[in-house]
């Protein structure tokens, strides 16, 4: 099963069993809120390693710029040529791939947050006596 549909099927709430829902809140948040730091954190590193690699790659087509197919140095010649290695574009999906997926459990942690106000809510309509059936006067 994918993170996500795990996510999804914990995220159900089961009206008849609250008690369970209201146990199993802290360690849905905690779950879903380290999987969005770790995310957070591999995409900020994907993002370091794919600015150390721009750098490296502007200091080298500076030194040699025709290695690079360039005839006149200039700030855009650099950065369209460093956009053009597959170093370079490879780094970038994949810190792009990297934030979208952190992108996408951070709604998840939106999503548990908002589990936690529903289940409050339907605590309190069942303590006011919501769910209970409709018994006929006699």
């Amino acid at each position: 099963m994918e993170v996500s549909e795990d996510i999804v099927d914990r995220l159900h709430i089961d009206e008849t069993n609250l008690d369970k829902g209201c146990l199993e809140q802290p360690s849905l948040t905690g779950y879903i809120q380290d999987l969005y730091t770790d995310a957070q954190h591999e995409a900020t590193k994907a993002e370091a390693q794919l600015k150390f690699i721009k750098a490296r790659l502007y200091k080298n087509i500076s030194d040699d710029p025709r290695l690079y197919g360039i005839s006149k140095l200039s700030v855009d010649a650099t950065n369209a040529a460093i956009e053009r290695t597959p170093e370079y574009q490879e780094k970038k999906n994949e810190f792009i791939d990297l934030q979208y997926k952190a992108n996408k459990l951070q709604g998840y942690v939106f999503a548990v947050a908002n589990r936690k106000a529903m289940l409050q809510e339907l605590v309190s309509l069942f303590k006011i006596g919501y769910f209970s059936e409709i018994r006929e006067t006699e």
